[in-house]
């Protein structure tokens, strides 16, 4: 392997998971993001934003817990097996 290589794959990594973890965060933001623009004033679009941002933010923790708690582990999550949240 060359120097590049071996300095880039880790970054490269990095890259994939920050990349991976924004994309779920504004899937998880998104429903928020529709309603408010469509039918709440402008001022109120900053605070529903905080609000809801630290619940986006915790999306991976949200994940692991529904594969822990359904027994299933990713092969049920791929399958649809694994029951919506309340």
């Amino acid at each position: 392997m060359t120097l590049f290589w071996k300095t880039a794959t880790p970054r490269l990594a990095l890259a994939a998971i920050v990349f991976i973890y924004s994309i779920g965060v504004g899937v998880v933001l998104s429903p928020t993001l529709r309603s408010k623009l469509s039918a709440a004033p402008a001022s109120d679009f900053p605070a529903s934003m905080s609000q809801e941002l630290p619940y986006a933010l915790a999306w991976p923790v949200r994940l692991v817990r529904v594969l822990e708690t359904s027994g299933g582990g990713v092969n049920a999550l791929l399958r649809g097996s694994i029951p919506p949240e309340d």
